[in-house]
């Protein structure tokens, strides 16, 4: 496995369009490195997992699966 991935790959990880990638290296929201020689953009896997787990942990509220009952019931 190797520790680069390519734009589409890190798009389709992601779930952002190409273009919105090349925006946020940009910004410096997710950023990516030049592949020597061709000067492509890819990112490292590693920076990847990092922007996911980050960006989940700021955007996951707090739910409960907790119902409250419309009545209150007593046992005889």
């Amino acid at each position: 496995m190797s520790e680069y991935l390519s734009l589409s790959e890190t798009a389709e990880i992601v779930g952002k369009s190409k273009q919105t990638l090349r925006r946020w290296d940009n910004e410096g929201i997710l950023n990516a490195v030049r592949e020597p020689g061709s000067e492509y953009r890819v990112y490292r896997r590693k920076d990847v997992q990092t922007f996911l787990g980050e960006f989940y942990k700021d955007n996951i509220e707090e739910t409960s699966n907790f119902i409250e009952p419309e009545h209150s019931y007593s046992v005889l």
